[in-house]
């Protein structure tokens, strides 16, 4: 199951997208040049719409256990192990 990203791994990735898309914005507010609207169009909007894109993503994407829940099995066959 390598290579699986979770529901809670796209919404972290969402986040951080939108934590570097709102530094872009901040840093080109506070730079005093020409270029500085293109950084916080480009970059930042950019950045933000891969954000919300990979947020909604996360809600219509099937659902995927994680790794570390390794093999899950069900209640039946665990009953039926016991039970011979």
């Amino acid at each position: 199951m390598s290579g699986v990203v979770t529901r809670g791994g796209r919404i972290r990735r969402a986040a951080f997208l939108m934590l570097l898309a709102l530094a872009a914005e901040t840093l080109s507010v506070y730079w005093n040049h020409p270029l500085s609207f293109y950084l916080f169009v480009a970059v930042g909007g950019v950045l933000s719409l891969l954000a919300v894109v990979s947020f909604l993503l996360s809600w219509i994407s099937p659902h995927s256990k994680p790794e570390s829940w390794g093999s899950v099995t069900s209640i039946d066959d665990s009953k039926e192990a016991v039970n011979g």
